[in-house]
């Protein structure tokens, strides 16, 4: 086998929306999230709301919201948060409202809320009988009859095929197989665990994120005497965060109990416009890492395939163009 003979998986949201097209929207997963978990504060919601025009986040029906945290929206976000960054910075923060002081911060927990709501979606998904029960539950909760909705467990089933056919790839396969994924959600992560395609032991797993019980470190992805492939979320994922100086990842029970807290969540999660993703990645030691492994996964694949990916992501592009061989082999599935 040559030093090029491995593949290289890219995902993007196309996956989880060829599953659930409604609830892996970015708009749908604020209502969720405010409906189903733990949200805003009152005020919190407000300041908000106030950056994208007074649009009302808790009002889906509102013809001004049903937009809401659209590309445009996203970067107006990032902009006055950058804006009141550079005040601090500059040594003048009397400058700011007091309310004005807490936009970074709450913005991380904007950020780790919905991305957290995605992650609990996706670990409903992977279970077409899981999805069956949550919403017999909620139907019961709510007094209402529930009717079961079967396209909606076809398409569950027809990824979980998917899935058992990539893993069963991945494990048999001579050629070291890399993943990366763009999306916030876990739906891959959660299938990847449910189908045994272990993190975090290194002496046998298929794939490696650089994760142990001791948290990350990039020594973790020297793949040494092992022949595992690397798993990277290039966009950040929930399940990261903080302990000290130290970053370590949530089990996925774990993740669906915890509590925002600023000084650990939302700093290695990329939800912004994608003007500025590149920026709050160089903020992420453990996205850097990613990105540079990324690269290395690029220049040894002889095969690229890109999965649900909408190709408006420019600096993943010009990663690619920079790195992708001439006879590369390169495979788009689309979500239509």
């Amino acid at each position: 086998m040559s030093d090029r003979d491995h593949i290289t998986i890219i995902i993007g949201n196309g996956l989880g929306m060829a599953v659930d097209d409604m609830h892996f929207r970015l708009h749908n997963a604020i209502k969720d999230a405010k409906e189903y978990c733990d949200w805003l504060e009152e005020d919190e919601e407000r300041i908000i709301s106030d950056f994208v025009n007074s649009y009302n986040i808790s009002d889906g029906e509102d013809t001004k919201s049903k937009n809401l945290f659209s590309e445009p929206d996203l970067k107006k976000i990032q902009e006055i948060v950058n804006t009141f960054n550079l005040i601090q910075n500059v040594g003048r923060g009397e400058w700011l409202t007091t309310e004005g002081k807490k936009i970074p911060e709450l913005l991380n927990k904007f950020n780790f809320l919905i991305a957290k709501q995605l992650a609990r979606r996706s670990l409903v998904l992977n279970s077409a009988k899981g999805e069956h029960i949550v919403k017999s539950l909620i139907a019961e909760h709510k007094g209402e009859e529930f009717e079961c909705d079967e396209v909606l467990l076809e398409k569950i089933k027809k990824f979980n095929d998917f899935m058992d056919d990539l893993c069963v790839y991945i494990k048999s396969s001579n050629r070291k197989v890399n993943v990366a994924t763009l999306n916030y959600d876990t739906i891959l992560y959660d299938a990847f665990l449910d189908k045994e395609i272990s993190f975090g032991k290194y002496n046998e797993t298929f794939l490696a994120d650089g994760f142990t019980t001791k948290g990350f470190s990039s020594k973790n992805l020297e793949r040494r005497q092992f022949g595992f492939g690397y798993y990277m979320h290039l966009h950040g994922s929930p399940l990261f965060y903080n302990d000290g100086e130290t970053v370590k990842k949530y089990k996925r029970n774990e993740l669906l109990n915890s509590v925002f807290c600023p000084d650990q969540h939302g700093m290695h999660i990329v939800l912004t416009h994608s003007d500025y993703k590149v920026q709050n990645i160089r903020k992420s030691n453990l996205l850097m890492t990613y990105w540079k492994k990324f690269a290395e996964s690029i220049k040894e694949s002889k095969t690229l395939v890109l999965f649900g990916y909408s190709g408006l992501d420019t600096h993943l592009n010009e990663l690619i163009s920079k790195y992708i061989s001439d006879d590369t082999s390169v495979y788009v599935v689309e979500y239509e």
